[in-house]
């Protein structure tokens, strides 16, 4: 099973080691039986490894060994794999999120119409509100610019909640 052999993985070099990061995972090496952490594959080429149905090797130092990982340790890999991938996405679609438009409604001072606003991202608003500077919001009809109310205000910051920073007094 096991056998002393050249991994068929070979470290990252150069510029590749510095934009790619090793993906660790554990197996159990076949010789001494001791649960040794691998760090020779990126997150990208485990997922390519295992969508293919490669070998993954394994390696244990101590005894100078190669061997392929079981099929339960694949299982393994795999969902850390997702749980990582999952994980991701899930802060990327924070992020996204907050680069969306927050659409809101202020009433003009001059017309008294409820004017509808689109020109700021949530992340903009978030911005603002944390720091205490004004909003302002523009009619089309009249061309005019104010400030939004402190109800309009209170509406924004319970719409985006604990996106809000709030300072200690």
């Amino acid at each position: 099973m096991a056998a002393k052999s050249t991994p068929s993985f070979a470290p990252p070099s150069g510029s590749e080691r510095r934009t790619s990061r090793p993906s660790p995972f554990v197996s159990t090496c076949p010789v001494c039986g001791q649960e040794r952490v691998q760090y020779a594959y990126t997150r990208r080429a485990l997922v390519g490894l295992l969508e293919t149905g490669q070998k993954v090797d394994a390696r244990c130092g101590t005894c100078d060994v190669v061997w392929p990982v079981s099929a339960q340790e694949r299982v393994t890999i795999a969902r850390a794999v997702l749980a990582e991938s999952t994980e991701r996405r899930a802060v990327t679609g924070a992020y996204r999120l907050m680069d969306e438009s927050m659409y809101f409604t202020s009433t003009c001072p001059k017309c008294s119409e409820g004017q509808p606003q689109r020109g700021y991202t949530r992340r903009t608003l978030a911005n603002l509100l944390s720091a205490g500077y004004q909003i302002e919001a523009h009619c089309v009809g009249c061309n005019n610019f104010w400030q939004i109310s402190a109800q309009e205000r209170r509406f924004i910051v319970d719409a985006l909640g604990e996106l809000i920073y709030h300072p200690r007094k």
